[in-house]
């Protein structure tokens, strides 16, 4: 059945297909190689640009297939510095273009088009719309947030953390020394904590939990960084607006001081979202052209103009602590948001993310996928789920530890049985990156050690995909303030800041699978979900539920004072 047209124009937009990418992760794998001359040598934001800018041939390639389809170019245009090419076309056309294509197009939103299989070596994407400002089909996406899971209890500034997590206590458990009197900041450290609208921390929580455990820091406020009109929710106290805005300046601020903590604040009041795509083009101006408007949603005051890009210098760390399903954003959009975090990286940047909290299952539900009926959500059966942004490569994947006794603070991966659900730690296999070259030892290694016990649940996961975590940190008991209670909170959305307060040292992760003498080895528990109770379980070395297991930051330490 051919697509069905009316009269009139569709507009197209034609994401060229971005050049050297291999050349660029041989390039970043040498920039962290201690033994290669280039060691340390990142790029600078225009020779990113140069590097990935579209070849000619692609654009020669998309005007020849536009020409065999007898559509005029003469009004065709390259935006975003040319990454992108967009022209009207007559509805008439489209057969031509698209012959396999069968669905009516919409009259009101914009639709993923089929690449032509002449055109996949020089395009990304296309999308074809009734008018240039309209928004795409919407995706199923995640539910809201995932907060942290909490109970009330008595605060504390105990130095282990065995009952309960405190600044003191994680500093002792890590080695993360305390800063002297007259500490300055190295000018060119800079620790950034990513925020969608509506979220925000409450000055009123973050001075008392400043007065329990770093009195000093009375006062001190995020530097706020708005994206797209930053909205923070200041009108009414909540945990669904307050409780993870809290949690991770509370922490990241009293870990990190005297350094001032960015506050990376994206998106409208009128349109809340992830935001992720938002912030990495207002680093980006070559990323503006990539957004999906159902998933990155146009403020209201920029109308067609668009997005903040390329407006904002990106902090050299970066802390997430959402997690979303894979499988609930096209292959496309998040191959091409992958590309942005490996941008940030060669420029030195260190991006870390939380896993999430369902074990194998999506975040934050724990759904798994029916292969045989793809929009059934089920807990309880089907095929693994990995997280988003963790299962990009080029990030660091942080999951979550737990005590098994009082005498150990940090023995076991992440679990906990709330509200009639089990949480633990995230991790598996991507199902749409391959395993990055600086992991694969390691992976293969576990994957052959745990062969007996994997080997019934091999068709439910990628085993060649990139797996996460890479590393781990305490998601239990921490201490915090809220609405102005005190909460014990639990989850790797808290311990993802943990892990981006220890140092800035660029993409760390080929360095961490090459020194596992950094890490306290986590080697007992393992994550559930899908129906399964015990499925990637800890094990000696990297393992799929607690990576290369907890940071010590003296021993990292001097494993980065013996490089180059």
């Amino acid at each position: 059945m051919p697509i069905r047209t009316a009269e009139g124009n569709i507009f197209l937009i034609i994401g060229l297909k971005q050049q050297c990418t291999d050349e660029a992760v041989r390039a970043l794998h040498r920039i962290m190689d201690p033994v290669s001359p280039a060691y340390g040598s990142y790029w600078t934001t225009s020779q990113v640009a140069q590097c990935f800018a579209p070849s000619s041939k692609s654009v020669d390639g998309v005007l020849s297939w536009l020409t065999t389809a007898g559509v005029s170019n003469r009004q065709l245009r390259r935006s975003h510095q040319g990454h992108e090419v967009s022209l009207h076309v007559p509805r008439s056309r489209l057969c031509r273009l698209f012959p396999s294509w069968t669905a009516p197009l919409s009259d009101q939103s914009a639709t993923w088009m089929p690449v032509p299989s002449g055109l996949r070596d020089h395009v990304d994407f296309i999308t074809a719309a009734p008018r240039p400002d309209a928004t795409l089909r919407p995706q199923r996406r995640a539910a809201a947030y995932a907060q942290p899971s909490l109970r009330r209890g008595p605060e504390g500034n105990e130095v282990s953390c065995r009952q309960q997590t405190t600044p003191a206590c994680l500093r002792s458990l890590y080695r993360i020394p305390f800063p002297s009197p007259d500490t300055a900041p190295h000018p060119n450290n800079s620790l950034g904590v990513h925020v969608p609208s509506w979220m925000t921390w409450r000055p009123e929580d973050l001075d008392a939990f400043f007065g329990k455990f770093v009195p000093n820091m009375v006062g001190q406020r995020p530097v706020m960084a708005a994206i797209n009109g930053g909205y923070r929710n200041l009108d009414v106290q909540m945990d669904p607006f307050n409780l993870e805005a809290n949690l991770d300046f509370e922490y990241a601020m009293a870990l990190t001081y005297p350094l001032a903590v960015t506050n990376i604040q994206v998106g409208s009041q009128e349109l809340p979202g992830p935001q992720i795509g938002t912030m990495l083009a207002a680093f980006d101006d070559y990323y503006c052209g990539s957004l999906d408007p159902s998933t990155d949603p146009i403020p209201p005051d920029k109308g067609t103009a668009g997005f903040e890009c390329g407006t904002t210098k990106p902090p050299n760390v970066i802390s997430i602590s959402f997690a979303w399903p894979e499988h609930q954003f096209p292959a496309e959009y998040l191959s091409r948001q992958c590309l942005e975090f490996l941008k940030l990286s060669l420029q030195g940047v260190t991006v870390v993310v939380a896993t999430g909290d369902a074990g194998v299952g999506g975040h934050p539900d724990g759904f798994c996928s029916d292969p045989f009926q793809p929009n059934t959500n089920t807990t309880t059966s089907g095929n693994f789920v990995p997280n988003w942004p963790a299962s990009c490569p080029w990030v660091t994947a942080v999951g979550g530890t737990s005590p098994s006794d009082p005498y150990n603070p940090e023995s076991l991966a992440y679990r906990r049985f709330f509200n009639n659900n089990t949480r633990s730690s995230s991790g598996g296999f991507s199902n749409i990156f391959p395993l990055p070259l600086y992991q694969a030892s390691a992976v293969r290694s576990y994957l052959t050690a745990q062969t007996s016990h994997l080997s019934p649940l091999a068709s439910r996961f990628n085993a060649t995909g990139r797996a996460y975590p890479d590393i781990s940190a305490l998601a239990s008991g921490y201490r915090m303030v809220t609405d102005g209670k005190w909460r014990s909170v639990h989850g790797t959305s808290a311990a993802a800041p943990v892990v981006a307060s220890i140092k800035p040292v660029g993409f760390i992760n080929p360095v961490l699978y090459a020194h596992p003498e950094m890490f306290n080895d986590v080697t007992d528990g393992a994550n559930a979900g899908c129906g399964v109770e015990q499925a990637f379980g800890a094990a000696d070395g990297w393992d799929a539920v607690t990576g290369l297991g907890s940071l010590d930051f003296e021993r990292m330490r001097q494993v980065f004072l013996g490089l180059p």
